[in-house]
């Protein structure tokens, strides 16, 4: 009994402790709290953030989902940093720190004192050498806005017009945007009626919003029209009768080429228009008239350019997405950087840059070359020397090349890049190491959400994927049947039925070892390729206002100017004075 007394006691004694212990714990929480209540309350305008030291994978660090505010960041440039506010009654006062170590202590009044002193930083920063060597307009050139005006003996569309022309456009953004410069002009050309332009990336794509469809998933229409009426005649359809026409295949119609010359038009399709009263123009490959028109049609060239920078707006739900995503970049406080990977895989193909990657990616862009030379649209041999191709500039730059430049000329690794375009051929991998470089990496899905990009699809049908396995014959399934129901044979069996492929559990590549032909689009892909219209769009309206923009390649897949090259003509246009780098490969 003595020695269950004892250990009774020493339960009781380590109890004990234990409460001691936990007591003391409590207080040391309870005077933590205060502790941190206290500097809470007594300090004032001094901004923390933290920022990861490793970005690789990261897309966004600095940026987050929510609406961002100017006064969540710590305003810091290589130049100069406002790192602290103190109150004094009703004035705020804050210390701007120059790089050479200089200070400066301004005083402001209001409570808005962090936006203030990011005002009052900006002024001085612009007048700093590196941010006007890395930030600031190149030199002061006179706007190119009157070069496109109309002269004073430029004449209105005549009320009698020749015919109606109408128009379907097949290819990406910038070939879709190319083709309808051209066809206004076109129609002016001819005295011609036009009809509102048909996107064929539209309306082959299944389930897409009917709302949106053709050249409205775009543009305004109603902006377009009104904008060239002093220019041409333009109708949204064809009258009934000739709707008829074209539906049963009774008008003419021509496969327009590449780069047509008014020749062309004046002696080929005229004739045709006046005796049919309507033709039909199939535009595959974008620019449908030929890049610079003679001295005697500058009037032409004109209005090329009132149509690309003035009549051709994007839809107002396209815009308002444009707008918050520029907003969302420059709520830091910072400028940007607008960045066109141009690595696609048409544009790797026709250039013979297979050997710039070492994996299967490599066998898709050799697989593409040979279609482009079976179809006639490359000249050339199968084979071509990478390095070779990529010493004469006609490879795109790869983004760690690109990230390199960038830092050598001065820009730190907080700068804000856009990743704008497609997808970059290759995969994210291709991006991994502008991201060790470059913390701040950003793109439209990153700085948006999927309901934001809801609103700009519109009402769409829901589908499903026709990666499906066809239904076996009844060959195939007598052969399986048998094989598995047949008794003891002599060694060695035959080998048991083919199974149908399934390319998206062997891969979306796992066609090119089985066949010259890619596999049919789905009807996702369809849809996807009308998706990628809107993508292109946005990216063109950010690449366009940024305050610098970028380019690893300015040729698309066919050895025409890119989606880049468009965003370039359009900032010497608008913006004459922005910094655009056009980089010497």
């Amino acid at each position: 009994m003595k020695w269950v007394s004892v250990k009774n006691e020493g339960k009781m004694l380590f109890k004990s402790k234990l409460k001691l212990v936990a007591l003391a714990g409590l207080v040391l929480s309870v005077i933590s709290l205060l502790t941190h209540f206290l500097l809470a309350k007594h300090t004032y305008g001094i901004v923390y953030e933290y920022h990861s030291s490793v970005t690789i994978m990261s897309w966004m660090p600095k940026f987050k989902k929510s609406d961002l505010s100017i006064s969540n960041f710590l305003f810091q440039t290589d130049a100069l940093a406002c790192f602290s506010g103190n109150n004094y009654s009703s004035c705020y006062s804050c210390v701007l720190l120059g790089a050479d170590g200089s200070e400066w202590l301004v005083t402001v009044a209001g409570a808005d004192y962090v936006y203030s002193c990011w005002l009052l930083m900006e002024h001085f920063l612009m007048q700093h050498p590196s941010y006007s060597r890395l930030w600031a307009p190149v030199r002061h050139f006179e706007s190119l806005h009157p070069l496109a005006n109309r002269s004073g003996d430029y004449a209105a569309p005549e009320m009698q017009s020749t015919g109606f022309i109408f128009v379907k456009i097949r290819g990406g953004f910038h070939e879709i945007r190319n083709a309808i410069s051209d066809v206004v002009v076109v129609a002016r050309l001819l005295n011609a009626t036009l009809v509102i332009p048909e996107i064929q990336s539209t309306t082959s794509s299944k389930g897409i919003s009917t709302q949106f469809k053709s050249f409205p998933y775009l543009y305004n229409e109603d902006q377009f029209i009104a904008a060239l009426a002093k220019d041409v005649k333009i109708v949204k359809t064809l009258p009934k009768d000739l709707k008829g026409a074209r539906r049963k295949k009774e008008i003419p119609s021509f496969k327009v080429p590449h780069g047509a010359s008014p020749y062309f038009y004046l002696h080929h399709v005229l004739p045709m228009l006046t005796k049919h009263s309507v033709v039909e123009l199939l535009i595959h490959s974008g620019g449908c008239l030929q890049s610079i028109l003679p001295p005697p049609l500058v009037e032409y060239q004109k209005l090329r350019c009132r149509v690309a920078f003035h009549a051709l707006r994007f839809r107002e739900e396209v815009q308002n997405l444009a707008i918050k995503i520029l907003n969302r970049i420059r709520a830091s406080g910072q400028p940007f950087i607008a960045y066109d990977p141009g690595m696609t895989r048409d544009a790797l193909a026709y250039y013979g840059c297979a050997e710039l990657f070492q994996d299967v990616h490599t066998e898709l862009i050799m697989h593409r070359r040979a279609w482009m030379i079976k179809r006639g649209i490359l000249k050339g041999n199968l084979s071509s020397d990478s390095a070779e191709q990529y010493c004469n500039g006609l490879c795109p730059l790869m983004p760690e090349e690109i990230g390199i430049l960038l830092r050598a000329y001065g820009y730190s690794s907080d700068t804000i890049i856009y990743i704008s375009g497609g997808e970059v051929f290759g995969g994210v991998k291709k991006l991994i190491p502008l991201h060790a470089m470059f913390e701040n990496v950003v793109d439209r899905t990153s700085l948006s959400s999927p309901l934001e990009w809801d609103k700009v699809y519109g009402q769409e049908a829901n589908l499903v994927d026709q990666y499906s396995i066809p239904p076996p014959s009844d060959n195939v399934v007598m052969r399986s049947q048998a094989w598995k129901n047949s008794g003891p044979r002599p060694r060695p069996l035959p080998p048991p039925p083919a199974r149908p492929k399934m390319y998206n559990v062997e891969g979306w590549w796992g066609w090119v070892a089985e066949s010259d032909d890619e596999p049919e689009s789905t009807i996702m892909e369809l849809r996807t390729n009308a998706h990628r219209l809107l993508w292109e769009a946005i990216d063109y309206m950010v690449c366009t206002e940024a305050d610098v923009f970028i380019t690893g390649f300015d040729r698309d897949g066919k050895g025409n100017p890119n989606l880049a090259s468009l965003v370039v003509g359009h900032r010497l246009y608008q913006f004459p004075a922005s910094r655009t780098y056009g980089l010497d490969r």
